[in-house]
């Protein structure tokens, strides 16, 4: 019997899916005409990795990601205009707020959430 429990399987395979995911993501942005052996190595510098760890990860035979290579591939693959989005969303919910807070409460609440979830952990409100 394996000392390693089907539950930490599941998750590790659930966290190699979603590196990988990012991963071809980042890849996805630089387009099919750049060769993939030019691109996993700029990826790896850009996120703080090596050029074979990126491999590893990209072929699905890395035995464990790290929290911060997780972190580092989330934060890359995150769509630029995700941002503006976010700010968008609170400026939304400023407005619904100047006409009546509280008849609009509830879609305020629910568009600054929204714009939290997209990262802007900096708008404010009181949501």
């Amino acid at each position: 019997m394996s000392d390693i429990s089907p539950k930490s399987l599941e998750m590790s395979t659930a966290v190699s899916r979603e590196a990988q995911c990012h991963l071809r993501a980042l890849v996805d942005g630089y387009g099919a005409s750049v060769p993939l052996k030019a691109i996993l190595p700029s990826i790896a510098r850009k996120i703080g990795i090596g050029h074979r760890r990126a491999r590893a990860i990209w072929h699905g035979e890395a035995r464990r990601i790290e929290g911060h290579e997780l972190d580092a591939l989330r934060a890359a693959a995150k769509p630029k205009d995700q941002n503006t989005h976010a700010v968008r969303l609170f400026a939304a919910a400023t407005a619904l707020e100047a006409i009546d807070a509280d008849f609009h409460r509830s879609e305020i609440d629910r568009l600054r959430n929204l714009a939290r979830a997209l990262g802007r952990a900096d708008v404010g409100g009181d949501a």
